[in-house]
């Protein structure tokens, strides 16, 4: 929750300072995998905002075993996965879903576009003009 502190006779201000009253826009593609996806996910699920591009790459399992071999090699198996406050498994085998569904074909890539980070830009932008912040009205002094 944002609350807003003002000192007399001075422009308010949000606090704490942390809070952020912006509009957020992710962008993910096939290259965003493990806590990258995690991370998606999370800002889906508490709303913070758009998300554009494509599916991640769906790998998003855990770790915990590590097992050293006897040419100090390592050898590692997945041995947890993640699921949702809906009880669905999240994210592996399929990736974490944009809500706003672009890819950033070669011959754009090759030519220095990136469809989804104009997209991106233009959903955040829109947000900016249709939901503009403002302070809330400011309650009278208290009188003590």
């Amino acid at each position: 929750m944002t609350s807003f502190n003002n000192l007399k006779n001075m422009a308010p201000f949000r606090y704490p300072g942390s809070t952020s009253t912006a509009h957020y826009v992710a962008i993910s593609n096939e290259y965003n995998g493990s806590d990258g996806e995690a991370f998606i996910e999370d800002f889906k699920a508490n709303k913070l905002g758009t998300v554009v591009g494509v599916p991640s790459w769906g790998g998003l399992v855990g770790i915990l075993n590590r097992q050293i071999t006897v040419d100090n090699g390592t050898v590692e198996q997945s041995n947890n996965a993640f699921y949702g406050e809906k009880g669905t498994w999240l994210v592996e085998n399929h990736g974490a879903d944009p809500d706003i569904l672009i890819d950033n074909d070669p011959a754009s890539v090759a030519a220095g576009k990136d469809a989804q980070l104009d997209k991106a830009i233009e959903v955040v932008l829109k947000k900016m003009r249709e939901q503009p912040f403002t302070f809330p009205v400011q309650p009278p002094y208290p009188k003590k």
